[in-house]
């Protein structure tokens, strides 16, 4: 019976951590949510490409 209580106790209270910073972790995320622009997005997907394409030009390939 002792040894049931010594694994039952550490996981129940790993449990209980896991379930508080999951309850953190989403109100963190709905308090910082940012809002996404599509434009910005499309404007960076073309200058990292036009990066890309310098990096392979200027190492010879």
């Amino acid at each position: 019976m002792d040894f049931i209580i010594s694994i039952l106790v550490p996981a129940g209270v790993l449990a209980a951590i896991g379930f508080v910073l999951g309850l953190l972790i989403s109100f963190v995320a709905k308090v910082f949510y940012v809002e996404e622009d599509p434009t910005i997005i499309d404007e960076v997907v073309e200058c990292i490409t036009k990066i890309q394409l310098w990096c392979l030009w200027a190492s010879g390939l």
